[in-house]
């Protein structure tokens, strides 16, 4: 190479300027670039070759003189070859002429499609049950499997997988008075466990209580107007939600509200778990009224949550619903808020100190929106005397577009009205959710719940068993699939094994009407939604 390089050098003259044409020419067609054959002799010589890039290369040559350029790029459309074409089309637009295609390229097939860039990762859709102020657009839909699997749509009409946003069925479609919109589902199931219980209680299992039962969980209805919390003006809205079921019993105000309706009904009651006015300007959120914490990540709404049965942190870990005000701000990807309550799914003032309780916590958003985080707490005064601390934390990872990782760790304490600590609670739940086709996603939820003292964990309903003062241990595992055959109807088969670890001795057990430490279920509900 060197020497070639040094005779390269001493060509000179005539002979040496067509000497080195010759080179030129020969490393032309080794790469495919082939000279323009109608250019005149004394002109400059063109060799083009097939386009690279969405671009054609040239190389000039000047009969008897230096190369003018090397390596020139001319931008020029694609011109793709058809199979077995030997020849390209004389004029290129814009009248450029087109060089020949060599031998060697005409036998080629045509060159295949970059393949498209991958698709970025979806942000993380809000749960219900988010802080305020990142709670802007909560669909009140089923979810399709990609979204019960925590993926949110892309709303492309182009897309094969999300496809336009869905119409539901049932109500007028785009029903809208004044910006308020209606909607609701219908949410009922069947539960069954492998052991036969004297009550037919599912032990400690909420919502779906009842064994070998079908129940009517959830008959749902909600008028809501959101607000636009970044508005110029301000902008005022509000949700009322009603609903009737099995569920209503769990959602109603341990005093007052609800209890005043004169509901004999053992099973099959109704609630108002919802009725709240909002708020939003430059940033900043306010809601007034009765609400859902923000604590914890699953919601008594049926539609926010992939399983069907609910986790014992939801159920005994943490209040439900807060009656007072909750103002919020975004800061970019971090969002804030804070406010008072009168207590823990309580409505009316019992004791009559008319105590107001603090709510609050902070949450973060990171990666794209592929990652959010969530501190949330509350400290309540639960009687005369009598105070709580409770607090949540949320963290959750989109994998992949198609898999979701969630974490949940919740702890709470009571000190009673001599200031000492008599009671405490604390778990952890781990959920992997997946989207393994448009209508198909599999859940996996892993849980130890803690009930230190025996306080939490007892039967909610009356008739059920389940003994007081279970200290110990609570784990659960849980397998479900969320089929979705129509937009708006979800099926959702789970499987559930639940253990427990008493300590001491002398601890009842919680299943089996206080027979058993372990308790096999299998669940399946239909939602609807509209």
């Amino acid at each position: 190479m060197l020497r070639f390089i040094r005779d390269w050098s001493q060509l000179e003259g005539v002979g040496g300027e067509a000497m080195k044409r010759y080179w030129i020419v020969i490393v032309a067609f080794a790469a495919g670039i082939t000279p323009d054959p109608q250019v005149r002799a004394d002109g400059p010589a063109v060799f083009g070759g097939p386009p690279i890039g969405g671009r054609r290369t040239e190389i000039r040559l000047s009969a008897f003189h230096d190369m003018e350029q090397i390596g020139e790029r001319t931008e020029l459309p694609p011109a793709p070859m058809p199979l077995g074409r030997s020849e390209a089309p004389d004029r290129l637009p814009g009248g450029l002429k087109a060089a020949p295609v060599h031998p060697r390229v005409a036998l080629q097939a045509e060159p295949a499609r970059p393949l498209p860039p991958m698709p970025a990762a979806r942000p993380l859709p809000a749960p219900a049950n988010v802080p305020l102020a990142m709670d802007n657009d909560i669909a009140h839909l089923a979810p399709a499997p990609m979204q019960a699997a925590g993926i949110a749509p892309c709303m492309d009409a182009a897309c094969p997988t999300c496809g336009p946003p869905f119409e539901p069925y049932g109500l007028e479609p785009g029903f809208d008075l004044l910006g308020i919109g209606l909607g609701g589902w219908v949410d009922g199931g069947f539960s069954a466990l492998g052991n036969s219980p004297g009550d037919r209680f599912n032990g400690p299992v909420t919502f779906n209580d009842r064994n070998l039962e079908g129940q009517l969980n959830q008959v749902w209805l909600y008028l809501e107007r959101p607000v636009d919390p970044d508005a110029c003006n301000v902008d005022i809205g509000g949700r009322i939600d009603v609903m009737y079921g099995t569920d209503a019993m769990f959602l109603q105000a341990s005093d007052g509200l609800e209890e005043h309706w004169n509901q004999t009904d053992r099973f099959y009651q109704a609630a108002l778990p919802q009725f709240y006015i909002d708020g939003g300007w430059d940033g900043w959120t306010v809601r007034a009224g009765r609400f859902f914490t923000p604590l914890g990540y699953e919601s008594p709404a049926a539609p926010d949550n992939f399983f069907y049965s609910h986790s014992y942190e939801m159920q005994y870990g943490k209040p439900l619903t807060h009656l007072g005000a909750l103002f919020g701000k975004s800061l970019g990807q971090w969002s804030v808020q804070a406010g008072f309550h009168r207590g823990n799914d309580q409505f009316d003032d019992t004791d009559g100190h008319d105590a107001l309780n603090f709510l609050g916590g902070v949450g973060y958003t990171g990666l794209g929106g592929c990652f959010m985080a969530e501190y949330a707490l509350t400290a309540t005064e639960e009687g005369p005397g009598v105070n709580d601390y409770i607090h949540s934390i949320v963290a959750r990872l989109l994998i992949l577009p198609e898999l979701e990782y969630v974490l949940v760790n919740n702890y709470g304490q009571r000190w009673d009205q001599a200031g000492e600590r008599s009671a405490v609670w604390y778990g952890i739940n781990q959920y992997l959710t997946c989207a393994l086709t448009e209508d198909l996603a599999a859940g996996l939820r892993l849980e130890w719940f803690c009930d230190l003292d025996g306080t939490r964990v007892r039967g909610l309903r009356s008739g059920n068993t389940l003994p007081a003062g279970a200290s110990g241990d609570f784990y659960a595992i849980t397998f479900g699939l969320n089929y979705t055959p129509l937009d708006n109807l979800r099926l959702r088969p789970e499987v559930r094994w639940d253990f427990f670890d008493p300590i001491g001795e002398s601890t009842p057990l919680p299943y089996d009407s206080g027979q058993r430490d372990r308790q096999f279920l299998f669940a399946i509900d239909v939602l609807y939604t509209f």
